[in-house]
C-alpha cells in the first residue's frame, strides 16, 4: 500500500491486509488504491472506501482501478481521459499546453493525476523539447480510460481515437457533432478509400492530430502524403498537428485566429500558410520541421504570443524575417539543418534555446552573444561560419561549448564564462587561440582534434586549476610553450599526429598530475630526462616516432608503454638503471605488448654493437 510518509496505524493494519489480498498483490492496483485510501482522514472513511472497492468482487481489475478515477473532480476526469486517449508518452510541457488550449488547468490537473497514481513522470528522450519530463500512464489504466471514452454512442462522443470511428463520422458528416478532440492515422482511413477530410461541421473541435504512418517497404514516394481531394477545418480549432500534411497552405475558408499549436512536420507547405486576414494571433507553438519545400517563414508578425518555433530540416529556407527580434515571448528557436540559411536577424530578448547547427550562416548576430537568458546554443557543423562576435560574451551557458565542424572558423575572442569544455574538432582554418581562454576558470577539457592549420598554442598566462584534458592531435603545432607548467591539474595530454612537433619542454614533466601522454606520429628526437620526475605518469605512447633516437630512464610507476615502429631508436635508458634492473622484464611481466620487450632487447644489442 502507498502510505505517503507514514505506515498504517494499528486500526488500519487489518484493512490494509484485506486490500492486499483482494487485489492479489497486483502492484499497479496497490499503487492506485493506496492513493485513494491516502485521502481518507480516519478509520470510518477507510471503511467507506473499502465498501466501494468490494462492490466489484467479480469484475476485472480495471473496475478496481476506476475507483481512483471516480474520485476525481470534473476537470480532472476530462484531463485523465485526454491523456488516456491522446497524450500518453508525450512531454509534460507539451501536454500542459494542449490541455490549456482546451480550457483545462493543465498543470494542476497533471499534478492531481500524479497524486492519484493514475499517471507518473519519467525522463523523456525526444530531442530539443522544452522539458525532458514525459507523461507515463500504465497500459491497464490507459485501457480503462479509453473504455470510458468509448462508452457513449459514436455520434455523442467528444473524443475519437480509433480510425474506423473517425471514418464513420466523416462519411456521415451531415450534421454537427459534439466531438472536441480527434487522433487518427490517415493511412488507415485512406485504405478505406476516403479522400475527403471535411471537419468543418464539428463546431466544437478544438484538437486534431493526424498521422500518416505506413509500414510497408518499397512503397513509391508518391504515397508519402495522403491523397486528399477536399479539406476543411472548423474555426474552433486550437491545436492542429498533422504529420505529412498534403497541401501547400491551410484551407482558404479556415480562420487560424484561434490556433494555439500548429505542427505540420514533414509536409508539402511552401511558404504562405494563410492569408493576411487569417493571421494566427493566438499562436504559441509552430513546428514545420522537415518541410523541405518551405522557402519562407509564414507570416508570424502578428503572432506576438509565439513561444516556440521549430524549423528543423527546412532545407530550402534562405532567410529569417527581421521581425523575429520583436517576438518578445519567443524562447525556443530551432533552425538545425536549414542548410541554405545564410544570415540571421538580431534575436529577441527572451530567447533561451537556439539551434543553428548545420546551417550556412557566416556570422552570428551580436545580440546572441549579449543575451543573458540563452541557456542552449548549438552551432556545430556551421561550415561557413568565419568568426564569433567580438563583443563581450554575456551568455550564461555552462557545460560544453562545441564548434565541431566549423571548417571556416579562423578566429574568436570571448566564450561563455562558465564553459567547462571547448570542442573545436575539424576547424581547419583556425590558426591560433585567444589568450582569453585562460580566463575560463571552469575549463576542464580543451580539444582541437584535426584542426589541421592550428599552429600556435598560446602562452599560459595563469594557473589553470581545473583543466584536466587537452587534445591537440592532428594539429600543426610546432612547440608546446614553456609555460605548460601552469596547467597544474593536467592529467591527459594528447599530441598524437602533431607532425611538426620536434621538442617536448622540460616543464611538461614537472606536472605532478600528468597520467597519460601521447606523442605518437611526432618528429621528436628525444624525451627530456625530467620525465623520470613525472611520478603519476602511467601511460606513454610513442608509436611511429620515427625520428626518436633515445629513450631516457622512465618513471617508476609507468604501467603502459607503446612504441611501435620507432625505427631510429638507438639508446634505451641506461644499463645501470634499466636493463640491469630488469626494466624490460617489468614491462613484460605487467602484460605489456610483446614488441616492447623485444624493443628493449634490440636496443641493448644496438648499444653494444656501437661500442
Amino acid at each position: 500500500m502507498e502510505y505517503s510518509l507514514y505506515p498504517p496505524t494499528t486500526d488500519h493494519t487489518g484493512l490494509s491486509r484485506e486490500v492486499v489480498d483482494y487485489v492479489k498483490g497486483n502492484p499497479l492496483a496497490l499503487k492506485v488504491m493506496g492513493s485513494s485510501f491516502r485521502r481518507c482522514k480516519n478509520k470510518q472513511e477507510w471503511e467507506v472506501q473499502w465498501k466501494k472497492v468490494k462492490q466489484f468482487p467479480n469484475e476485472e481489475i480495471d473496475q478496481v482501478l476506476r475507483i481512483s478515477y471516480d474520485g476525481l473532480g470534473k476537470h480532472e476526469k476530462e484531463i485523465f481521459l485526454d491523456i488516456a486517449c491522446f497524450h500518453n508518452g508525450y512531454e509534460r510541457y507539451y501536454v500542459k499546453e494542449l490541455l490549456d488550449s482546451r480550457d483545462f488547468y493543465g498543470e494542476a490537473g497533471i499534478n492531481d493525476l500524479i497524486d492519484s497514481s493514475l499517471i507518473s513522470i519519467s525522463k523523456g528522450v525526444r530531442l530539443g523539447m522544452q522539458s525532458d519530463e514525459q507523461i507515463d500512464m500504465h497500459d491497464l489504466v490507459q485501457e480503462m480510460g479509453r473504455a470510458i471514452a468509448r462508452k457513449q454512442r459514436i455520434e455523442k462522443r467528444t473524443r475519437l481515437f480509433i480510425s474506423e470511428d473517425v471514418y464513420q463520422v466523416l462519411i456521415n458528416n451531415q450534421r454537427a457533432l459534439p466531438v472536441q478532440a480527434i487522433s487518427v492515422d490517415w493511412y488507415e482511413i485512406e485504405n478505406l478509400h476516403l479522400k475527403d477530410a471535411n471537419f468543418e461541421k464539428m463546431y466544437q473541435l478544438r484538437w486534431l492530430r493526424v498521422g500518416y504512418y505506413h509500414h510497408q517497404s518499397g512503397i513509391s514516394s508518391i504515397y508519402k502524403y495522403p491523397l486528399i481531394v477536399s479539406l476543411d477545418f472548423p474555426n474552433s480549432l486550437r491545436c492542429l498537428d498533422w504529420y505529412r500534411y498534403p497541401l501547400k497552405s491551410l484551407p482558404s475558408k479556415f480562420s487560424a485566429q484561434n490556433l494555439v499549436v500548429l505542427s505540420l512536420r514533414d509536409s508539402k507547405v511552401e511558404g504562405q500558410l494563410w492569408n493576411e486576414d487569417q493571421g494566427p494571433v493566438n499562436l504559441k507553438w509552430i513546428c514545420l520541421s522537415q518541410c523541405e519545400d518551405l522557402t519562407e517563414v509564414p507570416n508570424l508578425s502578428r503572432s506576438l504570443k509565439i513561444e516556440r518555433i521549430n524549423l528543423n530540416g527546412c532545407q530550402s529556407l534562405v532567410e529569417i524575417p527581421s521581425y523575429f527580434q520583436h517576438l518578445g515571448k519567443l524562447t525556443y528557436l530551432n533552425l538545425r539543418d536549414c542548410t541554405d540559411l545564410k544570415c540571421l536577424p538580431e534575436m529577441p530578448c527572451n530567447l533561451e534555446f537556439l539551434d543553428l547547427s548545420e546551417t550556412a550562416i557566416e556570422e552570428l548576430p551580436s545580440s546572441v552573444w549579449s543575451h543573458e537568458k540563452i541557456s542552449h546554443l548549438d552551432i556545430e557543423n556551421c561550415k561557413h561560419l568565419k568568426s564569433l562576435p567580438s563583443n563581450s560574451c554575456e551568455l550564461k551557458l555552462s557545460g560544453s561549448f562545441s564548434l565541431e565542424g566549423c571548417e571556416s572558423l579562423h578566429e574568436f575572442w570571448e566564450l561563455p564564462k562558465k564553459t567547462n569544455a571547448i570542442v573545436l574538432y575539424n576547424c581547419k582554418n583556425l590558426v591560433s587561440l585567444p589568450t582569453y581562454i585562460w580566463k575560463l576558470k571552469y575549463l576542464e577539457r580543451l580539444s582541437l582534434f584535426n584542426c589541421s592549420n592550428f599552429q600556435h598554442f598560446p602562452e599560459i598566462s595563469e594557473a589553470m586549476e581545473h583543466l584536466k584534458f587537452i587534445k591537440l592531435s592532428g594539429t600543426a603545432v610546432k612547440e608546446v610553450p614553456p609555460s605548460i607548467g601552469n596547467l597544474v591539474a593536467l592529467r591527459k595530454f594528447d599530441l598524437n599526429n602533431c607532425k611538426n612537433l620536434e621538442v617536448v619542454p622540460d616543464g611538461l614533466f614537472c606536472l605532478t598530475s600528468l597520467q597519460e601522454l601521447n606523442l605518437s606520429w611526432t618528429k621528436i628526437k628525444s624525451i627530456p630526462a625530467s620525465i623520470k620526475q613525472a611520478a603519476q605518469l602511467s601511460c606513454l605512447r610513442l608509436s611511429n616516432c620515427k625520428s626518436l633516437e633515445s629513450l631516457p630512464e622512465l618513471p617508476p610507476f609507468l604501467r603502459y608503454l607503446e612504441a611501435h615502429r620507432c625505427t631510429s631508436l638507438k639508446t634505451v635508458s641506461s644499463s645501470s638503471t634499466a636493463i640491469t634492473q630488469g626494466w624490460g622484464e617489468y614491462i613484460f611481466s605487467r602484460g605489456f605488448m610483446r614488441n616492447i620487450y623485444f624493443l628493449v632487447a634490440q636496443s641493448w644489442i644496438k648499444m653494444h654493437e656501437a661500442t
